[in-house]
């Protein structure tokens, strides 16, 4: 929710979204990024921590460790966005 509020507002300020569908959802509106961004999350956080427990493409990483990784990303794209926000 901070990284979909804080996009917005960074949008009005000038800035630019650099996510190629996001930037397509955009161009139908504040409501249609909105849902986009929110409706991406609700479908792939449910599925990610079901299969947490297993093997990422037979491989020895498991989904855990994928979850873990853009739990780091997000928190980290969220930090620059208050960042941004903070100097203007």
């Amino acid at each position: 929710m901070v990284d979909a509020g804080a996009t917005l507002l960074l949008l009005d300020l000038g800035g630019e979204d650099l996510n190629p569908s996001q930037k397509l959802s955009l161009a139908y509106g504040s409501r249609a990024f909105l849902v986009g961004k929110l409706g991406l999350t609700g479908f792939a956080l449910p599925i990610l921590l079901i299969g947490q427990n297993h093997s990422l493409f037979g491989t020895k990483f498991k989904v855990s460790d994928v979850l873990s990784i853009l739990v780091l990303i997000y928190a980290t794209l969220n930090i620059y966005q208050l960042i941004l926000l903070g100097q203007v």
